[in-house]
C-alpha cells in the first residue's frame, strides 16, 4: 500500500515517465522479495499512474484538458469535472487490490 501511495503522491509533482524510472528499480526488488506477483503489482502501478495524471497541481491530463477547452472554462472547473474520474480510478484500484484475480485472469488464460 505504501508503494502505491508513493506513486500517487509523486504524481502530484512529476510526469509518468519520471515516476516510473525512479520507482520501478526501487520497488521491483522489494516486490520480488515479498513474493508479490510482479504482473499484479505492475498493473496496480499503472492504475495508480493513471490516477496520478488527474491529481492537481501538476496533473498532466488537467493541463491537456485546459489546452483544448474553450477560454471561458477555468482550471477549477476542469479539476472539479475530473473528480468523478479520479474516484472511479480509486474504486478500480481498490477492486484490483481486494480481488487480484481481476487483473490476473486474462494472463492466466494464455498459459
Amino acid at each position: 500500500i505504501a508503494m502505491q501511495l508513493a506513486v500517487v503522491l509523486l504524481g502530484l509533482f512529476m510526469d509518468l515517465i519520471s515516476i516510473t524510472m525512479i520507482t520501478v528499480p526501487i520497488f521491483m526488488p522489494v516486490v520480488n522479495a515479498l513474493g508479490i506477483d510482479p504482473l499484479w503489482f505492475c498493473t496496480m502501478m499503472l492504475f495508480n499512474l493513471c490516477a496520478a495524471t488527474l491529481t492537481p497541481p501538476f496533473g498532466m491530463l488537467l493541463f491537456t484538458m485546459k489546452g483544448v477547452a474553450t477560454p471561458d472554462i477555468s482550471m477549477g472547473d476542469i479539476i472539479r469535472a475530473s473528480f468523478p474520474f479520479f474516484l472511479m480510478d480509486i474504486l478500480l484500484i481498490a477492486l484490483v487490490f481486494l480481488f487480484p484475480s481481476i487483473a490476473l485472469w486474462l494472463p492466466a488464460q494464455m498459459k
